[in-house]
This record gives structure tokens, sequence and C-alpha cells, in this order.
């Protein structure tokens, strides 16, 4: 699978094997980098993707954020474990894998999710 990243300094998309994308973070700056939720088999063909479900909770108050966030997680935690970032600043992003639900590249996965 690829992916792009994103560099401010850079200011232009990096296309990536995904595996390579913690290696190539880890000889950046590490500082305004970005990555898409995305997931591309054929790069050449950007109609036919895969993405976790994920979930962006922002407020201008962290605490609100963070109580709706931990509704959400628990909720998912019957079913399992999503990953929860601190966005950096005002909230919280969780994503549940998508081989965890039995996502497959398609074209129209922004439809089903």
């Amino acid at each position: 699978m690829k992916t792009f990243t994103w560099q401010k300094d850079n200011g232009c998309w990096v296309t990536l094997a995904t595996e390579e994308v913690e290696q190539w973070f880890e000889n950046t700056s590490k500082v305004d980098v970005y990555k898409t939720v995305q997931e591309y088999p054929n790069i050449s063909n950007l109609d036919i993707f895969v993405a976790p479900l994920y979930f962006d909770f922002d407020s201008p108050n962290l605490v609100e954020s963070l109580e709706d966030t931990k509704k959400v997680v628990e909720w998912l935690s019957g079913y399992t474990t999503p990953q929860v970032y601190f966005s950096g600043g005002k909230g919280f992003h969780v994503v549940v894998d998508q081989k965890v639900l039995g996502i497959k590249p398609q074209t129209d996965l922004h439809k089903k999710m």
C-alpha cells in the first residue's frame, strides 16, 4: 500500500510505501509533518483506496472534547481497541483500523463509511 505524507517546509506531498512512513518521519524535522489516512494499492489510480474509520473531536473547550472522545471509545471498546491521539490543541482523534471492520480498497468507500 502507498500513502501520502507532507512536510510544511518542503511544501509538497511525498508518496511512500505505508511501511516507510515511520522512517521518513524520523529523518525529517518532526514538525509540520502530515500523513493522509487513506492508503492506495496502486498510486496511479487514486480512485481506489482504503482508510480507517476516523473520528475527529474538536471543541474550544478541551474538556468537552475529552468527554465526547471517552464516550465513543467506551462504545467502540465493546468491538475493538481504537487508537486515540491528542490532536494538538482542540481535541482528539479516534481511529479504528480498517482490517477490524473488514474494509477492502474500493472506489466508493466514502459512501459506505
